[in-house]
């Protein structure tokens, strides 16, 4: 794969940290059960939590081919560190493709403060069947009342902001902003995973 000088550096500077502060210390986290904060604040200090930020929000000049590239580095250190990190893109991606300006900078401003997104589609009875989604948005007032549960949710635990998607008017499907300090949002019980712990 064909990288920039910078993207190169990048990618050079992500090695390091993987090579010297994941793989030294990612087992130990997981044979004790203890999330990595440390080890991803470091990760969150290097940019690696506002990947897929546009460089005129702020965000660092990452494009596609580096995106993939600093996953899977990422992942050889530990796939559980990489999948926190880059669940922000998966998260962050229905803002970037349908947010009108003012939500993409509220999106930002809230995921570089709060560290965490999460994308929420995965329910109990319906699994990632999205059609078969029983979460509903109905219109109140300026606002939207969401009615349902998801499960698996990549970092759900530790968002400060999620995009939901619900069965808004006519049964369409609509991704909405939904920041962690909403009045009715809950976080259920912690699962027992078999892997990505």
């Amino acid at each position: 794969m064909l990288l920039s000088n910078e993207s190169q550096e990048i990618l050079a500077l992500v090695k390091d940290f993987v090579d010297h502060e994941v793989i030294p210390n990612a087992s130990t986290y997981e044979k004790n059960n203890e999330f990595p904060v440390e080890l991803l604040d470091m990760a969150l200090q290097m940019d690696l939590g506002i990947l897929c930020m546009p460089e005129e929000l702020g965000g660092p000049r990452v494009d596609n081919k580096t995106l993939f590239a600093i996953a899977e580095e990422l992942g050889r250190g530990d796939i559980g560190i990489a999948t926190t990190l880059i669940a922000n893109c998966l998260a962050s991606f229905p803002v970037l493709l349908a947010g009108t300006p003012e939500q993409k900078k509220h999106w930002f401003d809230v995921l570089q403060e709060k560290k965490y997104g999460a994308f929420c589609l995965t329910e109990p009875n319906a699994g990632s069947d999205a059609s078969n989604m029983k979460t509903t948005a109905a219109k109140d007032g300026d606002d939207y009342l969401i009615n349902g549960t998801k499960c698996f949710i990549t970092n759900g635990g530790i968002a400060g902001i999620y995009t939901v998607l619900a069965k808004a008017a006519k049964g369409r499907l609509t991704a909405f902003i939904v920041e962690r300090d909403r009045e009715g949002d809950s976080i259920g019980k912690e699962e027992d995973k078999m892997d990505m712990r």
